[in-house]
């Protein structure tokens, strides 16, 4: 996948009519290293996390924005049982 994509991490990368899905299994980190997009362009992004197996009780999704290596944006997801 990341020889293709640039997505490390990722167990699978489907792309349909413009969006792509990034398919993760366990627990591992997903980095991309390079999205080029259109300056000034809005990006929406959507996150679904299915909850199979999960030893502990509690546990936290971190999303972080880099431009140009430097963070601009981001968020925690807590997830409990």
């Amino acid at each position: 996948v990341r020889k293709l994509t640039d997505i490390d991490g990722a167990k699978a990368v489907y792309i349909n009519d413009g969006i792509a899905t990034i398919l993760v299994q366990g627990n591992k980190k997903v980095h991309i290293e390079t999205l080029k997009i259109q300056d000034k362009a809005k990006m929406p992004i959507k996150i679904t996390l299915v909850k199979k197996g999960f030893d502990n009780k509690e546990h936290n999704l971190v999303v972080t924005q880099l431009s140009d290596g430097k963070k601009i944006g981001g968020v925690v997801l807590e997830l409990k049982q």
